[in-house]
């Protein structure tokens, strides 16, 4: 991290010189910059073969808003995330884990699997990848009983349980005569 865009123009070259010393490769299309001050376009030195020599290419740099993916977490530079379908920095869109999860679900209504194995792919996928957004308020209350809602009819339509019967049954410890 520098304070000024020359500062930052220093470490990207100190970085592009040691990847061209080392033999890695940088690929300035997948690169990005992000700053809060304006200024001069920050570069990147890369070499394509030894005859051409160094080649600049200047960075794409993200704005406040612009989602990125970070260490797997798509966010903005604020750290805002989404549920929803999100256009990234570079125009492409990723899919949310809202609509990935009412996807999983409908997948899982449609498959023809027991209960018990309805059971462990919920544990196994579908709970693990509602834990994140979950614990860090990404989801609404609204949304969460949205989808627990569909987790139930899922559950209900596998293990074949009367519509009679309560859903606090589903979510009862096993012990105490719970799914």
């Amino acid at each position: 991290m520098s304070k000024t865009r020359k500062g930052a123009q220093r470490v990207i070259d100190a970085v592009s010189d040691f990847a061209i010393c080392v033999g890695t490769i940088v690929k300035p299309e997948k690169s990005f910059a992000y700053s809060t001050r304006e200024g001069e376009e920050i570069k990147v030195r890369t070499m394509e073969n030894k005859e051409s020599g160094y080649s600049h290419h200047a960075l794409k740099e993200i704005r406040r808003k612009d989602f990125f993916r970070h260490l797997g977490n798509i966010q903005t530079a604020e750290g805002r995330a989404s549920v929803l379908n999100v256009d990234m920095y570079d125009g492409t869109k990723k899919e949310g884990i809202k609509q990935r999860q009412e996807r999983n679900i409908r997948i899982m209504k449609a498959r023809n699997i027991t209960g018990a194995g309805a059971m462990q792919v919920l544990k196994v996928v579908i709970y693990k990848q509602i834990i994140y957004p979950a614990q860090f308020a990404q989801y609404t209350n609204k949304d969460i009983q949205k989808l627990q809602g569909k987790i139930d009819a899922m559950i209900r339509k596998h293990t074949r349980m009367s519509q009679r019967i309560s859903s606090d049954i589903i979510h009862t410890h096993e012990q105490m005569g719970g799914i």
